[in-house]
């Protein structure tokens, strides 16, 4: 029973926790602009490594699929601590 609770609990908390992400990309002005001076950064980076730039988008699709692996996993968790504090003071 708990396992089947965690799940369902992990589940709702991804789909939550993405969400608040797109939405904070929306409004978040501190987010637009470092995304903005990344892509700056990037492209400058790119552009100098010519014919081997392709190295630099490998880099960076597999820094993306590292940081959002951690991200979810620290964010689910805290969730997930808490549900289960929550039940374990008996507020839930």
């Amino acid at each position: 029973m708990e396992t089947c609770f965690a799940e369902n609990i992990k589940q709702a908390f991804a789909e939550s926790c993405y969400a608040m992400a797109m939405k904070n990309r929306e409004v978040s002005e501190e987010y637009q602009s470092a995304s903005e001076e990344y892509k700056k950064l990037f492209d400058s980076i790119r552009d100098k490594l010519g014919e081997d730039r392709k190295l630099m988008l490998r880099l960076e699709e597999l820094q993306n699929r590292m940081g959002s692996m951690d991200d979810e996993c620290i964010y689910l968790q805290g969730f997930i601590d808490c549900v289960y504090l929550l039940k374990r003071i008996r507020l839930l």
